[in-house]
Order: C-alpha cells, then structure tokens, then sequence
C-alpha cells in the first residue's frame, strides 16, 4: 500500500494478555462503544483513518475503522505496531492503546505540527520525561521503519522503548504536555481493575471528558 505524506493515520492497539486486569480490557464499554471505538470516534477528528490492531476481531465485526491482526503473532506492542503501520496509508502514524482512553485535541495537533515542521526527517516523536523514561503510546512513528521493527522482532528485541532510542526519534518534554494535562492525563493506563473503577468513576463524576 503507498503511504500519503503527512500524520492522517491513527492506530489502536487492542491486543494484550490483560495479566494485571483479570480480563480483556477490550471488552470494556464507554456510552455503549467498545473502548477502542469509543477512542476511535475520539481521533476521527483528527485523523482520515483509524487502524484498529487486535486479536479478537470478531468483536469489531460492524465497526467503521479498518481492523487488523498481528503480521507477527506474541510479540506484544511492537508486533501490533508492525501490524499497523503496514496497513496505514498515511507516512506516519499516532499510535496509542485501547487501556490509555484519555486524549487531547491540543496534544494531538502539537505532534501533527511538529512533525510537518520535521519535515519527513523523523523517524518517531515521543514524549521524554524528565525522568529520562518514553512514553512508547501515544506517539508518532513513520510507516518507513517498518524494516527496523521487523529486525527488531527478528532479534527477539520487542521493546518499544528500545526501538526509538535507536531511531532518530524527535521528543517532546514533560512540560510541553503540563497544558494538556500533563503525564497524568495523558498516559493514563488501565492496568488494573483498581485503574479501570477510578475511571468510570472519573467520568461519573464528569472529571474526565474529553478536551
């Protein structure tokens, strides 16, 4: 498939074996959506399409968004990658997971800027915290990495974190996302049933809705 320049893809990562939750996190619901494409509807407004990455597609059977399996099968986060990037048709894509349901339309248009002013000389943005740790998930990475991720994953080297020290990865520090409600916010993850009730309570409380 030819890529079209520019950031208009999305990805949804829905695959995972759930340890820490007990279940699949994809099953969750918001508003009557499956998670994922409750996130979905979320970045069709920045983006032309949403890949979704899983294992269960069967579950997506009626959804609008393109739905993928694992090229290469067990190989976590990265394999969905792999999976996403080869189908999207945009040069590069923002990736994120079905468990992270937080979002920003400001963040989403600081990456998309960044990366035209990049222009094409990137291989992914992600952001650094001060820590020195990646956030791997909502990131950009370019379809043209493809190669590296199949060595990568060829290597049994499945880190994503890894991957982009390798790369020539353009960040964005911590305090460039404090507007947008910081790490907090936006790295939030629903590893565990704990994570999963404060966020429904979260939003029952109408404390995190989208912005």
């Amino acid at each position: 498939m030819t890529s079209r320049d520019g950031v208009i893809s999305a990805i949804i990562l829905c695959g995972g074996k759930s340890t820490r939750a007990g279940f699949d996190k994809q099953t969750l619901r918001i508003d009557g959506l499956l998670i994922a494409e409750w996130i979905a509807k979320g970045l069709s407004a920045a983006f032309e399409e949403v890949i979704l990455v899983t294992n269960q597609p069967r579950l997506y059977s009626d959804s609008r968004c393109r739905v993928v399996e694992d090229i290469i099968q067990n190989r976590g986060p990265l394999g969905g990658i792999h999976a996403g990037l080869s189908s999207c048709t945009g040069a590069f894509a923002f990736v994120t997971a079905c468990d992270m349901p937080n979002s920003s339309q400001a963040y989403l248009s600081l990456l998309k800027k960044k990366a035209a002013q990049a222009e094409g000389r990137i291989d992914a943005m992600a952001v650094r915290l001060e820590n020195g740790m990646l956030e791997s998930m909502n990131a950009l990475y370019a379809k043209r990495i493809l190669p590296q991720i199949e060595e990568a994953l060829a290597k049994g080297e499945p880190s994503v974190s890894g991957l982009l020290r390798r790369l020539n990865t353009r960040y964005v520090s911590e305090a460039e996302i404090m507007p947008f409600g910081g790490r907090e916010h936006l790295f939030f993850n629903m590893n565990t049933p704990k994570e999963v009730d404060f966020f429904y309570a979260q939003r029952r409380c109408g404390k995190e809705e989208r912005r």
